[in-house]
Order: structure tokens, then sequence, then C-alpha cells
């Protein structure tokens, strides 16, 4: 279905280099279980191996469909750290073709709007979609 994009999803960020809680000898990891919830979609952050479901991280809208669009663009906000700013974020995802992996890619930065050519430390990221997610979000589907 053009738009979900529900599964467990893993990168590896390079926002993350000093968060000892994220990085190991394989480098820093980012793994998120993004599920339906009210206003869209959550992301749920996973740890300890993949069998620690932590608090939402992330919230996604699926912004409107513009003609001939082949895969969907989100907006929403990711909180990576507590206690700092979140990152607003677009996200692009893009479906499984052709014997490659779904992926979900964002740019993102601080700040009440995402300006992409503003001079700053932006966040970005490509997550592979690798399982189906376990994890359910904090904010139910209403």
């Amino acid at each position: 279905m053009l738009g979900s994009i529900s599964g467990r999803w893993t990168g590896k960020p390079h926002v993350l280099r000093a968060d000892p809680k994220r990085c190991g000898p394989d480098g820093c990891t980012l793994t998120l279980d993004v599920v339906a919830c009210a206003g869209g979609w959550c992301g749920v952050e996973v740890t300890g191996d993949g069998k620690v479901c932590g608090g939402d991280t992330m919230t996604l809208t699926q912004r409107k469909a513009e003609s001939g669009a082949l895969s969907p663009y989100f907006d929403g906000k990711l909180s990576l750290a507590q206690g700092s700013e979140p990152y607003v974020v677009e996200a692009h995802h893009r479906p499984a073709h052709g014997g490659e992996k779904s992926i979900l890619t964002f740019v993102g930065d601080t700040g009440p709007e995402l300006m992409l050519f503003r001079r700053s430390f932006p966040f970005n990221a490509t997550l592979t979609r690798v399982a189906d997610a376990v994890c359910k979000a904090e904010k139910p589907v209403s």
C-alpha cells in the first residue's frame, strides 16, 4: 500500500557518534519500530539487540500526494536525546523493488521548521526495513 511504512527500520546515522548507548564496536545504530498511531505514524526506539522497546521517539504524518508521485513523503519530529530539542524531519519512503529492500530516508534539523538551505548541523539517515514491527506506540490509534 502506498504510504505504509509499518515495520522495523535500522541504519547508521552519523549524528549518533557521541552516544555510547547507541554505539558499539560496529558503529552507531538507530533502530525504530514504526507503527500506525493517532495522527499518522509513530517510531518507537528499539535497543538491547532488538529486544527492548523504548518510548515514542518519532512522529510522522504523510504529505498530501503530489500528482505522479511514485513514493510518499512524510513530515514530523524525531527526538533522540532526552532534554534536547527534537529534529524537525522530512522522510521519504522508497518501497522495495527489484530485490532491493525498502528504505526510509530522513533529513532534518533542530528548530520550528525544516529549512534545507540553513547553515546548521542537520540530521540525516537512511534506514532499511528489516522486519515487522514488534513494539507498540504510546499514542494508540484512535
